[in-house]
């Protein structure tokens, strides 16, 4: 136990790092408040006075409006748990033609993998791949997990040309699917 206990004490700390400061630029709307502060209604101001007053608003607001900002796109599926869904696993003999993987993917998918139980290699991509422009998977050897939505459809063929035993594993997200 001494042993155990004098090993964990001489395991480093690791120090959080700190996170970049993000700078958010003032808006200042100076320039609109002195314009119409600058628009006279009545009394001694004519109607060119006032739509000169408004085309000076209208430049402020449009200057502060093509500033340029900082967006990201909308995150559409966030899981901070591991995958609790169904796991679906799936026999697949590819050809030279090329092949979707499956043809009827798992409901609410969320990952695939591909295991090549076959002789010669294949090759998976979109629906244009081939042995040119594919990602290989040699015999015996599994592709790497492809975050891959119940949306995209995954394409396979066989390099040789032949008849290619391959295994296709699906996983969904939520304890769904089929």
């Amino acid at each position: 136990m001494g042993a155990m206990a004098t090993a964990i004490s001489m395991i480093a700390v690791q120090k959080p790092q700190a996170y970049p400061e993000i700078k958010i630029p003032k808006v200042e709307f100076d320039d609109v408040i002195e314009a119409i502060h600058g628009i006279e209604v009545g009394g001694s101001g004519s109607n060119e006075d006032v739509v000169n007053g408004l085309d000076r608003v209208y430049e402020a607001i449009a200057t502060l409006a093509n500033r340029p900002s900082m967006s990201t796109a909308p995150a559409t599926h966030m899981s901070i748990n591991s995958l609790g869904g169904v796991v679906k696993t799936t026999a697949i003999q590819l050809g030279s033609t090329i092949t979707p993987m499956p043809g009827v993917p798992l409901a609410n998918r969320r990952s695939l993998q591909i295991f090549n139980n076959g002789a010669s290699t294949i090759y998976f991509g979109g629906s244009n791949v081939s042995s040119g422009n594919g990602i290989p998977v040699t015999a015996g050897a599994f592709s790497d997990i492809l975050d891959a939505g119940v949306n995209m459809t995954v394409y396979a063929i066989s390099a040789a040309g032949t008849s290619n035993d391959c295994r296709l594993l699906e996983v969904s997200d939520e304890a769904s699917g089929k």
